[in-house]
């Protein structure tokens, strides 16, 4: 008899117990609590799936809560995807949320191509059913086609700043042909995916409508990552190669301008560039010859400018700054190391050559530096490697920080007290009247060292 009173009352706490655990919460003001109301996409390109995004649900009650339906807004017409707790399912029923309990939702979409020049975009949303209250996770989401090239061999052809292009693999301008890139042309580029140039580049951007080249992930998260893709590269038989007003960015290399022969000199005319966040150079030459203006070079693993055997440089109002700071960097911001003779000439004025390391630039191999020529320059150089006093560097300035804007966001704008302010020569200046965002550095005393001219905040 005591054995049955006892089965009876553990009966009836395991009844009591199973009562409570299914003892829902179905008050009208029940309230589901979403980590974010609203699920973003940066811009997505067509054809191609998205990350995922995620989204935690929350029970914050202390009753046990029924979700009778959570869905897809729009159903099977819509462009998104659920996994709803691991399930991946657009539509489930009847899904338990413990009292304070949670629960993740993962999104997807891929965006289908229609065609298009402008971006479009998606919308929808996640709807959870509760009994006769309905709330809702908007989803957000813009499109873009693009031209997709993979592994594609290229005759003379002009790129148009109407959509995007999109390159998987690597892309080869052959010798003799041109690639034409026009204002406004956005060219995205996916893991190892680059540019070899055995012809010529010609970049045609403009203040208003720049040209820019970039990794193909447009998330916040990768805007200022490096390695994301290869680089540009110019091979033997390139020439008469012309870049303006470009945006290069997030590669493993910049701009290499490699030549096997001293007999074929790559050239290249460069102005109002932005070469940033490399993880090895920014600009890499061998036997060839660089002529700049308004250059921003900055924040690369090894040099900004690197420049062996055969060649020239011949650079104006430029900006080389290298604060990398990912890595241990044992190289300088600048380093020429050519061999002598006429071809081995370098002219730099105007230019800040600064950084992280106590010595920014450094001569090397050959080269007889007696007719190379630094006028009106800001010079990081600590250990004193360079004879400063020699007749090379003319109205130059050592070791004095030029005090940018904000050396760790990438702003080298310069500050009111800079030494680099009116500290430059007035001859090169009027060569290259407006900077490289189209600043008039005319008006004053002297033009500032530099690729920016200060200009007083209002």
């Amino acid at each position: 008899m005591r054995y049955w009173i006892l089965f009876s009352v553990l009966i009836l706490v395991f009844s009591a117990t199973s009562c409570s655990d299914d003892d829902f919460n179905s008050s009208p003001n029940v309230q589901l609590v979403f980590s974010s109301d609203t699920l973003s996409f940066d811009t997505l390109f067509t054809g191609i799936a998205s990350a995922t995004l995620q989204v935690k649900v929350y029970n914050k009650s202390s009753n046990n809560v029924l979700i009778r339906n959570i869905e897809l807004g729009q159903k099977e017409e819509s462009k998104f995807r659920l996994n709803i707790n691991g399930i991946a399912k657009n539509c489930i029923q009847d899904v338990e949320l413990r009292a304070k309990d949670s629960l993740y939702i993962f999104v997807e979409t891929t965006p289908e191509s229609g065609n298009r020049d402008l971006p479009f975009l998606l919308k929808d949303s996640i709807v959870f059913e509760l009994g006769e209250k309905e709330q809702d996770i908007k989803l957000r989401a813009w499109g873009q086609d693009v031209h997709l090239l993979k592994d594609q061999s290229l005759r003379t052809q002009t790129w148009t700043g109407l959509r995007p292009y999109l390159v998987y693999g690597k892309l080869v301008v052959e010798e003799n042909e041109t690639l034409t890139i026009e204002p406004g042309t956005s060219i995205f580029f996916h893991r190892n995916a680059g540019l070899e140039v055995k012809g010529t580049l010609k970049v045609e951007g403009n203040l208003e409508f720049p040209v820019s080249m970039q990794g193909d992930r447009l998330e916040d998260l990768y805007e200022d990552v490096p390695g994301q893709w290869e680089g540009v590269k110019f091979l033997s038989g390139s020439r008469k190669n012309q870049i303006s007003h470009l945006l290069l960015k997030n590669a493993k290399y910049g701009l290499v301008l490699e030549s096997d022969s001293p007999d074929q000199i790559i050239d290249m005319d460069l102005s109002c560039a932005r070469i940033m966040n490399m993880t090895n150079q920014g600009v890499k030459m061998k036997n060839a010859a660089l002529v700049g203006n308004n250059l921003l070079l900055a924040n690369c693993g090894k040099q900004l400018l690197q420049i062996e055997e055969t060649g020239s440089v011949e650079v104006y109002h430029s900006t080389f700054a290298n604060y990398w700071g990912l890595s241990f960097r044992a190289v300088a911001a600048v380093d020429l190391d050519l061999q002598s003779g006429e071809a081995g000439k370098v002219k730099m004025g105007n230019c800040i050559i600064y950084g992280n390391s106590g010595n920014e630039l450094v001569f090397g191999g050959l080269a007889d530096p007696g007719s190379w020529s630094f006028e009106n320059c800001l010079i990081r150089n600590e250990s004193g490697n360079l004879a400063v006093d020699s007749d090379i560097f003319k109205n130059c300035l050592f070791n004095e920080a030029p005090l940018f804007v904000d050396n760790t966001g990438l702003d080298y704008r310069l500050l009111v007290n800079s030494s680099a302010v009116d500290a430059g020569n007035q001859p090169i200046g009027s060569l290259f009247p407006f900077d490289l965002i189209g600043t008039n550095r005319t008006l004053d005393v002297a033009p500032d060292i530099g690729a920016f001219e200060y200009v007083e905040e209002e």
